[in-house]
């Protein structure tokens, strides 16, 4: 009976703990967005204060600084390295946000982070998207 009794709480042993680690390995896959912006999210509240806590976030894309001046031809100035851009939608004015470069007036601020350091470099105002930012 005891070697029965033993072997029965070995098996319900087992079972717990191969239930404890599927569960951990669930919650483990769904903590990250599984995009390369995922680190630029550390940078959300320098972004949020630059545009002054207005308008809506579109998206965070990682890329560096000559890849956006490629698209947004307003950002050639930015040092080479890698950034975080931060896309908001709204209507903007050179005067509502922080460190502002290029256009004056804007349905879009984009608010461009250094990725490593998660300093403001700059605030880009344009009445388009460079690339894609939405999250699919």
């Amino acid at each position: 009976m005891t070697a029965r009794r033993s072997s029965l709480r070995s098996m319900a042993a087992a079972v717990i703990v191969a239930a404890v680690l599927a569960t951990g390995a669930c919650t483990t896959a769904h903590n990250s967005l599984g995009t390369t912006a995922g680190t630029c999210f550390r940078g959300l509240a320098v972004a949020t204060a630059a545009v002054r806590h207005r308008g809506q976030l579109v998206g965070v894309r990682r890329m560096t600084a000559p890849g956006l001046a490629r698209r947004l031809p307003t950002a050639t100035s930015l040092p080479p390295r890698e950034v975080c851009v931060f896309a908001f939608k709204g209507t903007w004015q050179a005067s509502q946000v922080d460190s502002p470069r290029g256009q004056p007036t804007g349905r879009y601020a984009l608010v461009v982070v250094g990725a490593r350091q998660g300093h403001l470099l700059a605030t880009f105002l344009d009445d388009r998207l460079p690339g894609r930012f939405r999250h699919r």
